[in-house]
């Protein structure tokens, strides 16, 4: 197939304010897809992301800071060009590029003029998507009213959700009476400062459990902070800085206090029972839906949780040897870990391996 071409567009950003999880969820799929020999370049507006991208195997392209929609798009067009591409995976929040619904919806389109196939990854949100494959991947898309478009195919749910490899391998959680270590983790970046609200609460509790204290790779707060808000806790604890074995660490871990983000779907994969506190009331409310499972404790939105809430649902938990068994076996069969796969059997193959030819381009300003 020499004249075939198999480069595909992947388009994420990452930051301190819109977290780690769409780098990640990205870069799995774009491993797997690399095994199916078929090849990814990413776009991006966040710099700081370069050298993981490249340490990854991947080509990536950096837009400056101060372009606009208009650049962005006059990038991926000479992107196709150079590159043969043929389709673009979009993973961005859209919140933070784009003004409204409107101006994304319009950036949607045109890459459809583009003669791109456009992938994109979607929020809640009951808007009338242009893309030709809309992925939602999350638990309480059947409560969404949306408006399906002929030419739009919806994938929607968990069973859509990309699960990275390591969690396919690791041994699921082993309950135990006894809890020995509690995992405190809240994304890449928890811009909303909810581990300092856990230690701060833990720091005062009798418990003395070992405390696995994981710090993403956008998060600002020190080692000394850290040592401050537990300087009376009664047990150990270590300081795990951007960790490369997630899995591992929650497969060994006895409880989990997370914030709402996809960390969730990653500990109900391990079977390991987890506390909530949401990172605002938007996804407060959708978190409701997703405890009515039973895989995790939800607390509510962080401005509305106080310091004993958060120490009496770690008491009780770590007590409660019958509800932790429930709430591990309910984890387990929520998330498969096929959702890569489903995903690239939904994509037409032609579109990925596409064969050279003659393209005209015109961008809507």
């Amino acid at each position: 197939m020499n004249n075939t071409c198999n480069n595909y567009l992947i388009r994420v950003d990452a930051s301190k304010k819109i977290g780690a999880g769409h780098l990640i969820r990205c870069l799995e799929i774009a491993d797997f897809f690399k095994s199916k020999n078929i090849n990814a370049m990413f776009l991006s507006r966040s710099g700081q992301i370069e050298q993981q991208i490249i340490n990854r195997g991947f080509e990536i392209k950096i837009l400056p800071e101060n372009s606009t929609i208009a650049d962005e798009l006059n990038s991926i067009k000479l992107l196709m060009i150079e590159k043969k591409i043929k389709v673009i995976l979009l993973d961005i929040n859209n919140y933070n590029t784009f003004k409204d619904f409107n101006a994304y919806n319009l950036y949607l389109e045109n890459l459809r003029k583009l003669s791109l196939f456009v992938v994109s990854f979607e929020d809640f949100q009951d808007y009338p998507y242009t893309s030709d494959i809309v992925i939602i991947p999350y638990f309480g898309t059947k409560n969404i009213k949306l408006h399906k478009k002929s030419d739009c195919k919806y994938l929607l749910g968990p069973k859509y959700f990309v699960l990275r490899e390591e969690f396919s391998k690791v041994k699921p959680v082993l309950v135990r009476k006894k809890i020995e270590s509690i995992l405190v983790t809240m994304g890449g970046s928890d811009a909303e400062g909810i581990t300092l609200k856990v230690l701060k609460a833990m720091g005062s509790t009798e418990l003395g459990i070992s405390l696995k204290i994981i710090i993403g790779g956008f998060a600002q707060i020190s080692d000394a902070v850290i040592k401050n808000l537990l300087s009376f806790y009664k047990g150990s604890y270590s300081i795990i800085r951007e960790a490369n074995n997630m899995a591992e660490l929650m497969s060994e871990s006895g409880i989990a206090v997370i914030n709402s983000g996809l960390t969730k779907y990653e500990t109900s994969a391990v079977g390991l029972p987890s506390i909530i506190i949401s990172n605002n009331e938007y996804h407060s409310e959708l978190m409701n839906d997703f405890a009515k499972y039973d895989t995790v404790c939800h607390l509510g939105p962080v401005n509305k949780v106080n310091k004993h809430q958060i120490t009496e649902a770690i008491t009780c938990l770590a007590k409660d040897y019958k509800k932790r068994l429930q709430m591990s076996e309910a984890g387990k069969l929520l998330v498969d870990g096929n959702g890569i796969e489903r995903i690239f059997n939904e994509i037409p193959k032609e579109v990925i391996y596409v064969q050279k030819n003659t393209m005209s381009y015109k961008i809507q300003q």
